[in-house]
């Protein structure tokens, strides 16, 4: 499976699209069959808030990639067929 997000990737929080996070690195999971493995379905990621530096670990369904307000607005009205490319 290819996956989604890769480290460097800026991403947001699917309910909190406010929270602009950084991509660190798959995160490593136990599993009684595997033992300690990075594990493509969760992503520890990293971010700056009032309270400083944070890091927390992140299902890949929760994530969205993160887009400046310029290319979302873009990317919306290319969804909807207001622009079109010739």
């Amino acid at each position: 499976m290819k996956p989604i997000f890769k480290p460097g990737d800026r991403v947001t929080l699917k309910d909190d699209p406010g929270k602009i996070m950084t991509v660190q690195k798959y995160a490593r999971r136990f599993s009684i069959f595997l033992g300690w493995h990075e594990n493509e379905s969760y992503l520890e990621c990293t971010w700056l808030d009032e309270d400083g530096y944070k890091r927390g670990v992140f299902h890949v369904s929760l994530l969205s990639r993160y887009h400046s307000n310029f290319m979302r607005q873009l990317n919306e009205k290319c969804q909807s067929n207001q622009y079109s490319v010739h």
